[in-house]
């Protein structure tokens, strides 16, 4: 369109002249695909919030706590119906990952404890438990391939399947119709089925049967198919022959046979199909439970679970978790990464000893006399396991875990007092604390 009818058009309409994208209920809106410059808004907010934080001021447990419950919630609404470009979530996760080790706007990688692909990993499996954006995001937009498999009649649902191609239809290039191509795969990998009239069912790709899709079941029979996308319903009525090919091989025949007997049985009914998350509870969907069932593993470490546990400040769970996992910032530690020379990486008690987190918290006469006055064999403990201290029969089991946090929590405080404070303390000194600090937080026991 020139720009004279567009003006006469706006003049008459009483509007004004734009151009795409535009920002509509708070969105780019555009017909072609957005440039990242397009997603300046979502990250500013990022930064006008980042910049009335006095992150300095806050303990690691703070920063924790607001990058899940603030900016892991930023961008949710754009996520909803758009899918962020790779550079943005980027940029929205050294923003995330900046704040949560340094407090700052920016970090260099050498400030990084441990990897970020591992601080969003559960805490059941040795992380922070901070979202995932990428997931989180594929999971927002499952809501819509969800509502295009609920049964409820509504007016935009029946456009979509009139002219989306994946239902026959001409229009295969729009954004609805190339989200729903990506992200439909992964919908029926978390979904499965409770078989009604079978209208809304894929039969080969959908867990309808078996607990799996046929599609993975019989991959020879697949093979010979030629209507992938046929639903139960479909072929239930019109039978399995229509829909392969003529001639079967040998061993597309057996798994033909076998799927017919599978079959056999089925019986449908008047109802709607409906869907349930493949998860132990057969939970009905959601985001959330769909971001949880990607998350579960077999594999888990369940034993580090013990340190969340605990009724002890959300910083002092941190520094137990950066000690599991061997990255707290000893001075041999910093060695190792270049931050430090070798004559600045040997323990301030011990100057011809590197200061390793073993060194400081088992091996250092400051710790050993700590452990020995509790009636405990340093060279028996573990330190990547300090719930398994073997503390209980002096202890009630429901405070041990918290009394090993804690003498660990102030032997590192007393160590970074004689290193920066130059103030001497000594093993007593170390368990009147934790005594202290037990008797202050008492009400929590």
């Amino acid at each position: 369109m020139d720009s004279d009818t567009a003006a006469a058009m706006a003049s008459a309409l009483g509007c004004a002249t734009s151009s795409f994208p535009q920002t509509y209920l708070g969105l780019p809106l555009s017909p072609h695909k957005l440039h990242v410059s397009d997603y300046q808004p979502l990250l500013t907010s990022f930064d006008r919030y980042l910049a009335g934080w006095k992150a300095r001021l806050l303990s690691t447990g703070g920063r924790i706590v607001l990058v899940n419950a603030v900016l892991g919630s930023l961008p949710v609404y754009y996520m909803s119906s758009l899918l962020l470009p790779t550079t943005v979530r980027e940029r929205i996760d050294a923003r995330r990952r900046s704040f949560l080790w340094t407090g700052e706007k920016k970090c260099h990688g050498s400030q990084c404890l441990l990897a970020w692909e591992k601080v969003c990993q559960t805490k059941a499996r040795g992380g922070l438990g901070v979202r995932n954006l990428e997931h989180m995001n594929h999971y927002l937009l499952l809501k819509f391939v969800h509502k295009l498999h609920d049964p409820t009649p509504l007016p935009w649902k029946h456009w979509f399947h009139t002219y989306s191609a994946l239902f026959g239809g001409s229009d295969g290039d729009s954004f609805w119709n190339r989200l729903l191509h990506e992200e439909l795969p992964r919908y029926q990998a978390l979904t499965s089925v409770h078989i009604g009239d079978g209208t809304l069912t894929s039969f080969w790709h959908d867990k309808w049967i078996l607990n799996t899709s046929l599609a993975e079941t019989f991959p020879v029979l697949y093979s010979h198919c030629i209507r992938p996308d046929a639903t139960v319903q479909r072929v239930l009525s019109q039978g399995l022959d229509p829909q392969l090919r003529p001639r079967l091989s040998q061993g597309a025949s057996s798994e033909r046979r076998m799927v017919s007997d599978c079959i056999s049985n089925i019986q449908l009914s008047n109802d709607p199909d409906t869907r349930v998350l493949a998860s132990m509870k057969a939970e009905p969907f959601s985001t959330s439970g769909a971001y949880r069932l990607l998350q579960q593993d077999t594999e888990q470490q369940t034993d580090i679970m013990l340190l969340w546990s605990t009724r002890l400040p959300t910083k002092v769970k941190f520094f137990a978790w950066l000690l599991s996992h061997g990255r707290l910032n000893t001075r041999e530690y910093l060695y190792r990464r270049s931050i430090r020379k070798l004559e600045e990486a040997y323990c301030e008690c011990c100057p011809t000893v590197m200061e390793t987190d073993e060194h400081i918290f088992i091996s250092c006469p400051v710790a050993r006399q700590v452990w020995r006055r509790l009636g405990l064999d340093a060279d028996t403990l573990d330190l990547r396991r300090p719930w398994q201290f073997p503390l209980n029969s002096m202890l009630p089991d429901t405070v041990c875990i918290d009394v090993v946090l804690l003498l660990l929590w102030h032997m590192w405080k007393a160590r970074n007092a004689k290193i920066f404070d130059h103030v001497n303390s000594s093993p007593l000194d170390i368990i009147r604390r934790v005594l202290k600090d037990m008797d202050l937080c008492r009400c929590k026991f």
